[in-house]
């Protein structure tokens, strides 16, 4: 994963503790889910395409520098970087978890939930 080992040098964090941020980054907002929706939505239409290319890339970069943040701010502490990271911000890590978890998990996914949900990610302060 190349993203996993930029990082890792950016940081120089560990590639363990990377790895682990990481996948802690993944779950605490549903990441998984969105990449999902991202490789099964079709759309006919070329602008559209566009747009999900360039959501997928605005989540990978989102994940890359919320990653980054917690191994900056936390990964010299013992545990979990990732929670320890989203703990001191607690309240916008879940209401934007929530929010994304309302735009993706509700089966209706289109374009413009996936590119606000990108948008959200991307705001949220490392």
């Amino acid at each position: 994963m190349p993203d996993i080992a930029s990082v890792s040098r950016e940081t120089s964090a560990s590639l363990e503790a990377t790895i682990e941020t990481y996948f802690g980054i993944t779950r605490l907002f549903g990441i998984g889910r969105l990449e999902a929706a991202l490789l099964t939505l079709q759309t006919p239409d070329y602008y559209e395409t566009l747009a999900l290319d360039r959501a997928a890339s605005e989540i990978a970069g989102a994940r890359r520098s919320l990653t980054a943040a917690a191994l900056r701010r936390h990964g010299g502490d013992d545990g979990d970087a990732a929670e320890a990271w989203a703990d001191s911000r607690r309240a916008a890590v879940d209401r934007i978890a929530r929010q994304i978890a309302a735009l993706a998990g509700t089966g209706e996914t289109s374009v413009a939930r996936l590119t606000v949900a990108a948008g959200l990610l991307s705001d949220l302060p490392g």
